[in-house]
């Protein structure tokens, strides 16, 4: 399955992470170096292809789930 090329990425994502370099790219999107500005460490970060977001992809029930969970995390450690 082809990938698309590498596209500009901003450099933060929220006011949390910073993005540092690109990892790699594949089927769902990409994965970046980053750091994590809160608990001052290195991160890895994954950006999943606008196409396969909640609101428009085939996976938008595991999308949904996903969400739940990680707000779940956030909420148990915050």
């Amino acid at each position: 399955m082809p990938t698309e090329p590498p596209r500009e990425q901003p450099t933060r994502v929220g006011e949390r992470y910073e993005l540092t370099s690109p990892i790699s790219t594949g089927g769902m999107g990409q994965v970046w170096r980053g750091y994590d500005t809160v608990l001052d460490r290195e991160i890895a970060v994954k950006l999943i292809r606008p196409d396969l977001t909640a609101e428009n992809g085939p996976d938008a029930p595991m999308a949904g789930e996903a969400a739940e969970l990680l707000d779940r995390i956030r909420r148990a450690s915050g």
